[in-house]
């Protein structure tokens, strides 16, 4: 294994091989910016073995080569190859070299220079993390998904053993093709899973392997594109109009790599963001939520990693008693129960989840994914919860599993804690408002302009477990005034705007609702080098303290008691809400109700035992607006 470093990110690793050379150049190392309408070079194993590399130009731009920092460069053109080991650097022009061959050692013009480092495999580093998984990152970023996932970059697959499923609210398949291209699992049948939004009043839901192949010269790559239903066949007339809103609106990964993780066998990563899959979403401020899971059968091995300092702290934190515990072995194999108890209903959810947007339109297709899901395990760290929601009319104990309810289930935990742990205000920030009768239930638990009305079950979720304050709102929701958008829209297009320009957030008026009015509060990006781009972050966090300074330059980021991140926007098409049961009217006149969610949506909930600090996108305590905007 190989590592290649740049001075601007961090290390990327390869495995190089003869069928699947690196390209270095468009879509493979987030270094390359200065190249991205270019590919320049691949790395494959030299002929003569001895464990080196043959560098080999590709490109139409000459490939720079030199065997330690301020040796001459040597250029190679267009297939030209070179053999390279370590310590030699690469340089990827953006033309030609300014003299052909030239003994003095002229610096390229190029902004990537990267270096060939030898690399031991990975598993002593990608163990180090308390819970075997890939540490958790919340983030808002400007340079969209790559950033988010460091040096592994999740879409260079690795060979034809490598699956991937995508979920998105609308799919540019040439901007994915892209994504996988070079990838074995494009080109083979099933290898990439797409689940996409679709109008399903004109179109069936289904299964189409037929449009995108690899002899579509738009994309070069077979995808399964799933249209997941919205109602069944035998669903009422009225009930279909209903869900004319609903839309396939998660923003999910699985990706299965055969090699690389803890223990160098392979692992799965579970990506959940609000990003969508588009050249647009990845410039503006999302989220991404990222964890490994090891195979089932290296999840002992992978504990035993971890020092023994790490295998007690987790323990501790997940409320196992080790006291009898001698061995490192015993630690470990306490440890690995203690997750999969933990996380059974992590694990059955995520299975749940796939099958509703899979299982349906594609039985078959789901059976691979339950396969597959099955040889891993499925721990997430210590209070990691799914919430998703799908379309239908839920009653009873079924409810429970969707949207605010489920919500609301997982946070009832926040009652039992100490009063120092629990949060004292809720702060939200979303890209999209629904109806005013529907998103103050879930924010307040009140009615516009206090209407009474009376399905008040699901009142106020994010309020659960709350300690509130002797004064002020207790929930805020984060959005970004008038007085902050017009100006930013009027500097360009696509500024904090819907869709590159057309729907300015504006959020609703004093007039159509006191409430909601008064929890307001503005959406000023943490990073300034972000307040002119679309807020598109959807994000929930319980704060136990705001944002304290140390100091005039160290700030510590805000104590949470929990954090939602996801898809969900502030509605009850996404969240879900109560509705009276069709023909539930009996004589006393009292209706049933039944709790009815229109959209596919995914977000992990984070709660850990102990409240956490959180780097949240938004500064907070997040100001409440001034009573004249």
């Amino acid at each position: 294994m190989w590592q290649l470093h740049s001075d601007a990110r961090p290390p990327r690793c390869v495995t190089p091989t003869v069928d699947s050379p690196v390209l270095l150049g468009r879509a493979s190392h987030p270094d390359m910016r200065s190249c991205v309408s270019r590919e320049h070079a691949t790395l494959s194993p030299a002929p003569d073995g001895d464990g080196k590399l043959l560098l080999t130009s590709i490109g139409h731009a000459e490939t720079g080569v030199r065997g330690s920092a301020g040796a001459p460069w040597v250029w190679l053109q267009r297939g030209e190859s070179s053999t390279v080991s370590d310590g030699f650097e690469i340089a990827l022009s953006r033309g030609k070299a300014p003299s052909r061959r030239s003994p003095l050692p002229e610096e390229p013009d190029a902004a990537v220079v990267l270096r060939l480092l030898r690399q031991p495999p990975p598993a002593a580093a990608e163990a180090s993390t308390a819970s075997g998984t890939a540490p958790l990152a919340l983030t808002a970023d400007d340079e969209g998904l790559t950033e988010a996932f460091g040096k592994a970059r999740p879409y260079r697959m690795l060979d034809g053993r490598t699956t991937a499923l995508f979920t998105s609210y609308g799919t540019d398949y040439s901007f994915l093709a892209e994504m996988v291209a070079g990838s074995p699992a494009a080109a083979r049948r099933r290898g990439v899973t797409v689940v996409d939004n679709y109008d399903h009043h004109r179109t069936p839901a289904g299964l189409d392997e037929h449009t995108y192949t690899v002899h579509n010269a738009a994309v070069r790559a077979n995808f399964s594109v799933v249209l997941p239903p919205f109602f069944s066949d035998d669903t009422a007339a009225a009930d279909r109009t209903r869900v004319h809103h609903g839309t396939m609106h998660p923003k999910m990964w699985l990706l299965e790599f055969s090699e690389g993780g803890a223990c160098g066998s392979g692992f799965l990563r579970l990506a959940i963001s609000s990003a969508n899959l588009g050249r647009y979403d990845a410039k503006i401020n999302n989220q991404v939520w990222a964890c490994d899971f090891v195979r089932a059968q290296d999840a002992v091995e992978a504990a035993r990693a971890l020092g023994v300092s790490q295998l007690k702290a987790e323990l501790k934190e997940r409320r196992v008693d080790a006291a009898g515990c001698s061995e490192k072995a015993e630690l470990a194999e306490r440890l690995v129960e203690a997750r999969r108890a933990d996380s059974a209903g992590f694990g059955a959810d995520l299975l749940f989840f796939v099958e509703r947007l899979v299982g349906r339109a594609a039985p078959e297709l789901f059976r691979q994914w339950e396969a597959l899901l099955s040889r891993y395990d499925l721990t997430p760290p210590a209070g990691t919860h799914l919430i998703f929601s799908a379309p239908g009319r839920y009653s009873g104990p079924e409810a429970e599993r969707y949207g605010l309810r489920a919500l609301q289930r997982h946070l009832k935990v926040l009652s039992d804690r100490p009063v120092a742990q629990r949060p004292t205000a809720v702060e939200y920030a979303c890209s999209s408002l629904g109806q005013l009768d529907d998103i103050l239930q879930p924010l307040l638990g009140v009615r516009p302009n206090y209407k009474q009305a009376p399905r008040m079950a699901v009142r106020g979720a994010f309020l659960e477990g709350l300690h509130k304050p002797p004064h002020g709102a207790a929930a805020r929701l984060v959005w970004p005034s008038l007085t902050a958008s017009l100006p930013a829209f009027a500097r360009g297009k696509g500024m904090l705007t819907i869709g590159g320009g057309k729907n300015t957030m504006t959020g609703p008026s004093e007039f159509k609702s006191q409430q909601l009015k008064a929890c307001m509060a503005h959406n000023i990006a943490a990073d300034p080098r972000r307040s002119a781009t679309l807020h598109h972050v959807k994000m929930a966090a319980g704060i136990v303290r705001p944002l304290q300074r140390e100091g005039p330059q160290r700030e510590v980021a805000p104590l949470c008691a929990w954090v939602y991140a996801g898809s969900h926007n502030l509605s009850g098409a996404a969240w879900g809400k109560m509705e009276a049961a069709t023909g539930s009217d009996d004589e006393s006149g009292v209706e049933d109700e039944e709790f009815v969610v229109m959209s596919y949506e995914v977000g992990v909930l984070l709660l850990p035992p102990e409240p956490r600090p959180f780097a949240l996108p938004w500064v907070t305590a997040a100001a409440p607006y001034d009573p004249t905007e």
